[in-house]
């Protein structure tokens, strides 16, 4: 049983962490055959629950020379399989020199499917998505906006200067615009300041269905940024803002460094600082320290199945058989690892009861008979009988290093650069800025109708300008060479229906460009404003995603080639969704 208190560490009180080096780590570094030492290293490794020896992995891609990198790509993926690096190299190796596409084709695959199993790949992967996603909602959005300010600009100008006066000049209307888009710019909101200003004026006078797609551009730029860049700055600030948490893993994948050993001995009072140092301990094969810090952590009532194999086992190496049955048995009930009751069976030959040794491993073998058939090939590589430690899941790791509370400072600076000023340090001020701004633009309208244009030619009809008896869909011209052919000259009617086909002519072309060029001209083309929005939203999630505004996070030599695939198809996922968009938005259209 475990000691009942928290025994006296050796070389606790002078706050110093076990320094000499792991088994793992002579074998590596004291193995003289390649081939040898790789297998052994594997061996130890599999047995000491390092379910990723990184650092030898890292070293075999780094160091491979011509010819030798499909050998060194295989191995580096043998010493860690959940490495995204190792799989693509791997995947690399098999397409260039072995010429086999569709295990090069599943080694790539498996490398991108490994960025979310492997700690600092998963935590790089999670920062940079986040940061993507709120540069494709804050971008995205601001595109829509633009779109719609430069489609409406003329009329805007024209209508805007009408309720100055009748009489002001084209140049004056056009400052004035500029002057109301620009305002909250002018007042240091930054590109937040442009996104209101533009969203006001396209408010006015805009139909129902353009409003709400406004509103839903407007909601995207403050989703963007203010939720998305909160949760994109904690997965930023997770890589360094618990070092504590990040020793223990560096333990756990044999990273470690000397100070990173000192400061976990520092923070021995953390529980998972004592259990790194439980596990650095056993790999170190000092079986007592290994023992004290586990019993200690058993008897603060830390039951988790990885603590209690890994305490069993040190057990047994000392050889307390009853000892290490007892804890083998407290987590080998129902659902319990093969690991585990592999690890049982043996126990249980130690004291000699071949029934239940049986009994338990063909219950192991029911659970994953490859698993326990690849354990048992390990015991000819092992000096003592086997038993394997588990390796602490990287989800506990995850999750503390995610709940660091830095987070909303980096999302704060990463926020000032598009949103400098009050309106940036709140959603409801931003929100409360777009709902004035849309306010503003009803009252402004408000009265007074807008113009827009003839749907042939392109003149602009006004109400206050032209005649308003006259349709609001076609100038005077037009309406009279297409529904009135009796009122006038007919060679003048076909000079005018001949202008007017080649004209349609030139806009189907442009529209045709800026379709397929402009993010969110399509929907916005189609009289489908909706669409614009997704548009635009799916071109800016494609740029974000190709990394070309850069990454917020480098990688920590983790990813490796495999974050740049999984970039890469996301951005042309993004890109298909865009040309899907303009195909339905052209369907819903008639030129």
């Amino acid at each position: 049983m475990p000691p009942a208190e928290a025994p006296v560490f050796p070389g606790a009180a002078a706050g110093s962490a076990p320094a000499r080096p792991t088994e793992i780590s002579r074998l590596w570094l004291d193995t003289p055959a390649a081939e040898e030492r790789t297998l052994r290293t594997q061996a130890a490794a599999r047995e000491l629950g390092v379910a990723n020896f990184d650092a030898a992995a890292r070293a075999l891609l780094l160091d491979a020379r011509p010819g030798q990198r499909a050998a060194a790509a295989r191995d580096a993926v043998g010493l860690a399989p959940d490495l995204p690096a190792a799989r693509i190299a791997r995947a690399r190796a098999l397409w260039e020199e072995e010429r086999r596409p569709v295990a090069a084709a599943l080694s790539a695959a498996a490398g991108v499917a490994a960025l979310v199993r492997h700690l600092e790949a998963s935590l790089w992967l999670r920062a940079n998505a986040l940061h993507a996603l709120a540069l494709t909602l804050f971008w995205g959005g601001l595109a829509f906006l633009g779109v719609a300010f430069a489609l409406r600009v003329r009329t805007l100008a024209h209508d805007v200067g009408d309720r100055l006066s009748l009489e002001t000049p084209a140049f004056g209307r056009a400052l004035l615009l500029g002057c109301l888009a620009l305002a909250p710019a002018a007042a240091g909101a930054g590109w937040l300041g442009l996104a209101i200003g533009v969203f006001g004026l396209c408010f006015a006078w805009a139909d129902t269905p353009l409003r709400r797609s406004l509103i839903l551009a407007a909601l995207a730029i403050v989703l963007g940024l203010f939720p998305a860049l909160r949760l994109a700055g904690g997965a930023i600030a997770s890589l360094a803002a618990d070092p504590v948490a990040l020793a223990a893993y560096a333990v756990e994948t044999e990273t470690a460094s000397p100070w990173e050993l000192e400061r976990l001995a520092q923070a021995s009072d953390d529980p998972l600082a004592a259990r790194a140092l439980a596990v650095r301990a056993r790999r170190s094969g000092d079986l007592a320290l290994a023992d004290a810090r586990y019993g200690s952590l058993l008897a603060a009532g830390l039951e988790d199945e990885s603590l209690v194999n890994n305490a069993a086992n040190v057990r047994l190496a000392l050889g307390d058989v009853t000892g290490a049955i007892e804890l083998y048995e407290r987590v080998a009930g129902a659902g319990a690892s093969p690991v585990v009751l592999f690890n049982l069976s043996h126990a249980y030959g130690a004291a000699i009861r071949p029934e239940r040794q049986e009994e338990t491993l063909a219950r192991a073998q029911a659970l994953d008979a490859d698993l326990v058939g690849a354990l048992t090939d390990l015991l000819g590589t092992t000096h003592r009988g086997l038993v394997v430690d588990l390796p602490y899941a990287p989800a506990g790791l995850r999750g503390r290093l995610l709940s660091a509370p830095l987070g909303a400072e980096v999302a704060s600076e990463l926020r000032a650069a598009l949103a400098p000023g009050p309106l940036g340090r709140s959603p409801v001020a931003a929100g409360g800025a777009f709902a004035l701004a849309a306010a503003l633009a009803l009252l402004l309208a408000r009265g007074h109708a807008g113009s827009r244009r003839c749907d042939r030619c392109g003149v602009r009809r006004c109400p206050r300008c032209d005649d308003p008896s006259e349709s609001r869909t076609l100038c005077e011209a037009c309406a009279r060479a297409l529904h009135r052919p009796e009122a006038g000259d007919a060679a003048q009617r076909a000079e005018r229906l001949a202008a007017l086909k080649k004209r349609q002519r030139r806009v189907r072309r442009a529209r045709l460009a800026a379709d397929a060029l402009v993010p969110g001209a399509a929907g916005l083309l189609a009289s489908r404003p909706l669409l614009g929005v997704a548009g635009a939203l799916a071109v800016a999630g494609a740029l974000a995603a190709s990394g070309l505004a850069g990454e917020a996070v480098t990688d920590p030599l983790a990813a490796g080639d495999a974050g740049a695939l999984a970039r890469g198809l996301a951005a042309a996922l993004l890109l298909l969704v865009h040309l899907g968009l303009v195909a339905l938005a052209r369907a819903q259209r008639s030129d």
